[in-house]
C-alpha cells in the first residue's frame, strides 16, 4: 500500500459510529459496504467493534477444530485431524478461506469438499478409528468442528471508499508500470525495454485529474479513471 493522502477523513468517520471502514473495487458512490464483498487489504476500525470480533471467532474456531478423519487432504482449513497419528503438522489453510470468512455468508465449509492436488500421501497419516477408545468422543468433536460460523450482528455498521474513492483505481496494478512523463502528464514515448515498463498503455492526465487511457491491459477500448491521484491510498499490487 501507498498512502499519499490523510487519514483523518477515516478517523472521523470511526468518530461518527462507524464501526469498521474499508473499501471495494469497481464503481459506484462510497458508502455503507455492500454484503457481496469487499476488499480487507485496507480496512480501519474501531476497539473492540463486532465486525473484528466476529471475524477472529471465524478464524478462532476453524484453527482450533478437529477436521474429520481424511479431511487434512482436502481444500478445508484443518490443523488437527480425527484420529491422526502426527498431529505435527503445519495447518493446511486453502489460498483466502481465512479471508473469506470476513463474511461469513461466503464460508468456504458451504461449498462441497475437494481434495487438495497440492498435498502428498505422506500428509495424512491416519489410524483407524474403530481401534480407538476416544472414536466417539472425536466424533462430536468433529461435528461441533464444522458448525456454521457465526454471523455479523445486525446493526454493524462499515463503511466503503469505492469508485472515485476506492483505494483499487486500476485492479492488479499494471497502470502503475507504463513509463510516465510527469511534464507531459501522459505516458511517455519512445520506451520499448518491456522488462522495466508495461508498454500496453497510452494514457493522459486530465486538468480534472482523471486518467483517460485509450489502451491498456485490456486492449484499444478507451477507459477513464476518475481522481485517480487524489485518492487516501493505493493498492500497488507489488
Amino acid at each position: 500500500f501507498m498512502a499519499i493522502g490523510s487519514f483523518e477523513e477515516v478517523f472521523e468517520k470511526l468518530d461518527q459510529g462507524w464501526d469498521i471502514v474499508a473499501y471495494k473495487d469497481g464503481n459506484g458512490t462510497s458508502g455503507p459496504c455492500e454484503m457481496t464483498g469487499f476488499s480487507s487489504n485496507f480496512i480501519a476500525g474501531r476497539a473492540r467493534n463486532p465486525f473484528h470480533a466476529t471475524w477472529w471467532a471465524n478464524v478462532k474456531h476453524k484453527l482450533t477444530r478437529l477436521c474429520g478423519e481424511g479431511e487434512f487432504k482436502m481444500e478445508k482449513i484443518c490443523c488437527h485431524e480425527a484420529f491422526a497419528t502426527n498431529d505435527h503438522r503445519e495447518c493446511h489453510i486453502p489460498w483466502a478461506y481465512l479471508e473469506w470468512l470476513k463474511l461469513p455468508e461466503y464460508d468456504p465449509d458451504k461449498k462441497p469438499l475437494q481434495a487438495d492436488k497440492t498435498q502428498g500421501a505422506h500428509r495424512g497419516a491416519s489410524s483407524s478409528a474403530d481401534r480407538r477408545d476416544d472414536a466417539e468422543a472425536q466424533y462430536a468433536r468433529v461435528e461441533e468442528g464444522n458448525r456454521e460460523a457465526k454471523q455479523i450482528p445486525e446493526g454493524t455498521k462499515m463503511y466503503c471508499y469505492t469508485g472515485r474513492e476506492s483505494m483499487a483505481p486500476h485492479l492488479n496494478g499494471e497502470i502503475y508500470w507504463q513509463p510516465w512523463d510527469r511534464s507531459a502528464k501522459r505516458t511517455k514515448q519512445g520506451k520499448n525495454d518491456a522488462n522495466k515498463y508495461d508498454l500496453r498503455f497510452d494514457c493522459e492526465e486530465r486538468d480534472n485529474g482523471d486518467i483517460d487511457c485509450r489502451k491498456g491491459n485490456w486492449g484499444s477500448e478507451r477507459r477513464v479513471y476518475e481522481n485517480m491521484f487524489g485518492r487516501i491510498a493505493y493498492h500497488l499490487f507489488f
